[in-house]
């Protein structure tokens, strides 16, 4: 028995069991006999429905690349001013501050479904629920990786390597590198946030905020500045954060109020 046989006795089956499925299981018989195939001038693609998903994963694909470049310029720096040992700590400190990432979008990730739904559907209550527990979920976070930071810097770097010089440099680096990091996940929550609800661009110019105008430019003034010109260059990542989760703040605040009206209003109409 042929496998087109073999469907339409199954399909006969069926439709003696089930009445309703009559027609599926008709036009389902059908496609199998017409052998339609999937052809490249049948694709195409609708800027209006294509870009907007390409915005919403390209904040968090452009902050992972410029994670790359700060460590590239973070080397360039530290080997110009304070050599190998200050490299090699560095390459720990943007190892566990990769790791944090990890962490607080994992927290973000699993909400957007949630708020992107809810704000879909005018539930304005729930998508304020929602966030409140995202940013008390990514606030606790990174207040934890903080103290964990501050307290036991020696112990984490100790993970990393076995050597004295090292060890020592890293634990003294990582108290300066992660000292803002308490706040951090107010950036994260909110960054994220923005993406699910529809806010894309504004996610990406404050990935781009974050990384290509306040850090990297700082990484290369600071130690101009200082006089301890490692200790400025790894300044730069806190100061950096600083900056950047006040201005998240503040846009998300003006973006959320906005949209929360929006659908506020739009509830009001529909009653």
């Amino acid at each position: 028995m042929s496998r087109l046989e073999k469907i339409r006795t199954r399909n006969s089956l069926l439709l003696e069991e089930v009445p309703e499925y009559r027609q599926q299981a008709a036009q389902f018989a059908e496609d199998m006999e017409s052998q339609r195939r999937l052809r490249r001038s049948l694709i195409r693609f609708e800027p209006g429905i294509l870009l907007p998903c390409i915005a919403l994963g390209f904040s968090p694909c452009l902050m992972q690349i410029t994670e790359n470049l700060v460590a590239v310029c973070f080397n360039v720096s530290l080997l110009k001013y304070a050599g190998n040992t200050a490299v090699g700590a560095v390459t720990i400190l943007c190892t566990i501050m990769n790791f944090t990432m990890l962490l607080l979008t994992g927290m973000t990730q699993g909400a957007q479904p949630i708020l992107s739904y809810n704000a879909g559907a005018g539930n304005a209550g729930r998508v304020k629920e929602t966030f409140r527990m995202v940013l008390f979920s990514c606030t606790v976070g990174s207040v934890l990786i903080w103290a964990f930071c501050m307290f036991g810097n020696e112990l984490l770097a100790g993970i990393f390597t076995n050597d004295a010089g090292l060890l020592a440099y890293t634990a003294w680096a990582l108290r300066i590198f992660m000292s803002m990091s308490a706040i951090f996940g107010i950036q994260v929550a909110c960054q994220y946030s923005m993406v699910a609800l529809g806010n894309a661009p504004v996610a990406i110019f404050l990935s781009i905020y974050r990384k290509i105008l306040l850090l990297i430019p700082l990484i290369f003034l600071m130690p101009k500045i200082m006089e301890n010109k490692a200790a400025g260059i790894f300044m730069a990542e806190p100061i950096a954060d600083t900056a950047a989760v006040c201005t998240t703040s503040i846009c998300f605040y003006f973006s959320f109020r906005k949209l929360l009206r929006s659908m506020e209003d739009e509830a009001v109409e529909f009653r």
